[in-house]
């Protein structure tokens, strides 16, 4: 009985301890819903699920390990917004102004986001599994310790982009050309398409960063499929 009593207490006194998540304020949220526009607004922790955010306004929005999974953003501008661990698997970010957003730690599994702007973009670890990466605004991306295992950044030019320790196993980077982009020992690049990929860096030793060229296998995943509204 004693040890069921110290249990209990124990188990109060860590809750009491632990510190409660931000209240969402219902009226913010509410002016999100119904006018798809709310700048510089905190929204951490907002669940907002398979919904349609087409051609919102989230100008440096705060939301912070937001739950985002499949929701159609297509058109929408979060340029600085900050998306710190948020959950966007699935997620339509088709033509999305993402400039200097904070995706570090941002699941984006299967998101597309083909023509996103996402110059300034820090994605630091990130994962990105078998999403759809084709814009022409890969600019100051920072991609260190990101996963991109079969994802899909062919025909890209990646500018400038940090690449260290990243994974893109069985990624596709065929026909995409890398310049002044940092890739090192630590970047994984087992069974990566590097079909006529092109290295436009002069510190770039070329023999160490292509390992084994492999022809795609099936299908581009997600850059193939139709976006689907929820």
């Amino acid at each position: 009985m004693k040890s069921k009593h110290l249990a209990l207490a124990t188990f109060l006194t860590i809750l009491s301890l632990t510190p409660p998540l931000a209240a969402l304020d219902n009226e913010v949220v509410g002016q999100l819903l119904t006018t798809k526009r709310c700048v510089r607004c905190v929204l951490n922790n907002l669940q907002l699920l398979t919904r349609d955010m087409t051609n919102s306004q989230l100008l440096e929005a705060s939301l912070e390990n937001a739950m985002l999974d499949g929701v159609d953003f297509r058109g929408s501008n979060l340029m600085g917004a900050n998306l710190k661990n948020a959950k966007l698997r699935g997620a339509i970010l088709r033509g999305v102004n993402l400039r200097d957003a904070n995706l570090n730690g941002a699941d984006l599994s299967g998101a597309d986001l083909t023509d996103a702007n996402l110059t300034g973009a820090s994605m630091i670890g990130a994962t990105l599994n078998n999403s759809c990466l084709r814009t022409n605004a890969f600019i100051d991306v920072n991609l260190k310790d990101a996963n991109l295992t079969g994802a899909d950044l062919s025909r890209n030019t990646l500018y400038r982009v940090k690449l260290d320790g990243a994974i893109l196993t069985n990624a596709n980077l065929s026909y995409t050309v890398l310049r002044d982009s940092s890739i090192d020992a630590t970047t994984n690049l087992i069974q990566t398409n590097l079909n006529n990929t092109v290295v436009r860096n002069p510190n770039a030793q070329q023999a160490a960063i292509y390992g084994p060229s492999i022809q795609p296998r099936g299908g581009m995943g997600v850059c193939q499929k139709a976006p689907q509204v929820q």
